[in-house]
């Protein structure tokens, strides 16, 4: 028994002196970091130039994505974080620039916010290449365009459009080359599609995205807006009016009065009357003929009524002097 807590003894002794090594490398792995890191350094950064507050008629003509070399000092901690970071530096043409005929023109060291704002205000920037960036554009054409709407919309049983279908905005705005704009005559909307409308509604829908990638729409989407009700049929028995009948002929015509249908929005029903038809007969047209009967026509509906139609296509007549 005593063997044995003695060789327990030697045990538990060296593992505690070997966790306390392992703990002493540890802290020296450590403070070499850390003395290290702590030296200041003098580092090249690459940065891909890319921009913000473009305004939507300029477009941007270099070819390739510029690039800046920064020359920095810094403590290694302050550099070490810049190889975590997205290495785009955003330089926004409203603030950063200045404009010089059809170029924009970057002179990093004098207006450094950008750079700063990217690395660090920590890090000393001791020199960036090329120090001047000339950055050329081009000044874009536009117009309006109307809006086509592509649409597929059946409506509930009894219902139809009080107005036909639109879209608001009605018109878009393209930006682009002028050579390219001129081909452009409207832009069409994704397919918009409503089975059973029962409802008045305005619902968005996407612009159809444009092939040529040089030009840009200042919006993409609009509101389709659809307006219905529901609507009935009725007919009224309207008077017969002869016209261009000379003053010496005299004529008995039959019927005096022709049924009429119309087709109107069911809230104007009641406000459909007689007198706001006419239905005429013209004289002209049988004269001098062997014919015994007129063709009614229907000159005048009320502007609320859909659509009218005579349902009876002869008036009879005969000469009495």
């Amino acid at each position: 028994m005593a063997n044995n807590l003695k060789s327990s003894l030697i045990k538990s002794f060296r593992n505690r002196r070997l966790h306390m090594f392992g703990v002493f490398v540890i802290l020296s792995f450590i403070f070499l970091v850390l003395t290290k890191f702590s030296k200041v350094y003098t580092e090249n950064i690459s940065l891909n130039v890319d921009y913000i507050n473009l305004p939507e008629d300029v477009a941007i003509t270099l070819q390739k994505p510029k690039k800046l070399n920064v020359e920095v000092s810094a403590v290694g901690f302050r550099i070490l974080l810049y190889y975590f970071k997205d290495r785009r530096l955003l330089l926004d043409l409203e603030q950063d620039v200045i404009q010089k005929d059809s170029a924009y023109i970057y002179e990093p060291m004098i207006t450094d916010k950008a750079i700063k704002d990217k690395i660090g205000y920590a890090v000393e920037i001791l020199s960036v290449k090329p120090d001047s960036m000339i950055i050329p554009f081009s000044v874009l054409a536009s117009k309006m365009v109307p809006i086509k709407l592509e649409s597929n919309v059946t409506l509930a049983p009894g219902y139809d459009y009080v107005d036909s279908l639109m879209v608001e905005p009605d018109s878009v705005r393209i930006i682009g080359p002028a050579n390219v704009l001129k081909s452009i005559k409207r832009v069409e909307t994704q397919l918009y599609k409503k089975e059973n409308a029962g409802v008045n509604s305005s619902e968005q829908v996407l612009l159809k995205p444009l092939e040529n990638k040089q030009v840009k729409m200042s919006i993409k989407q609009t509101d389709v807006v659809v307006n219905i009700n529901k609507f009935t049929e009725g007919s009224l028995q309207v008077p017969v009016k002869i016209i261009n009948l000379p003053p010496k002929v005299k004529i008995n015509y039959f019927p005096k009065t022709v049924p009429v249908s119309f087709y109107v929005n069911l809230k104007y029903y009641n406000d459909v009357l007689v007198e706001d038809f006419v239905v005429e007969c013209d004289y002209n047209e049988v004269k001098d003929t062997k014919k015994s009967f007129f063709t009614p026509r229907l000159i005048k509906t009320p502007e609320f009524v859909r659509s009218a139609k005579v349902k009876l296509d002869k008036v009879e007549f005969i000469l009495t002097k």
